[in-house]
């Protein structure tokens, strides 16, 4: 995914999560994540930079394979959709408690509206 501007990248987890090593560009909002797992190659958005990183997957199958595994480990680890829907059903839950029956229940002042 060499893009120039991506918030998340959905489709690099998910290339991922299906055991594929990925080639994705600095501008991606996940490339922290994958770097730091070593799961996955990362480039800036220049011709050379994405043909460097695909030739260097395409060029090693050990390379590949590795990257692939941490990749996998990467998203059972943090984007595991068990884990996400869990997390969010809390945030939910808690957010409700705090503030729809709580003490800190905010009224809306509809003359700013």
């Amino acid at each position: 995914l060499p893009s120039y501007s991506e918030n998340f990248g959905m489709t690099v987890v998910e290339a991922m999560a299906c055991g594929l090593p990925v080639v994705i560009s600095d501008k991606v909002g996940v490339h922290t994540e994958i770097k730091d797992a070593n799961a996955g190659v990362i480039v800036t958005c220049d011709k050379k930079s994405v043909y460097c990183g695909l030739i260097s997957i395409l060029d090693n199958q050990n390379l590949a394979r590795q990257l692939a595994a941490n990749g996998m480990a990467l998203v059972r680890k943090h984007y595991d959709i068990q884990k996400i829907s869990s997390s969010f059903v809390d945030v939910c839950a808690n957010f409700i408690k705090e503030h729809a029956f709580g003490t800190t229940r905010r009224s809306y002042d509809h003359s700013r509206a």
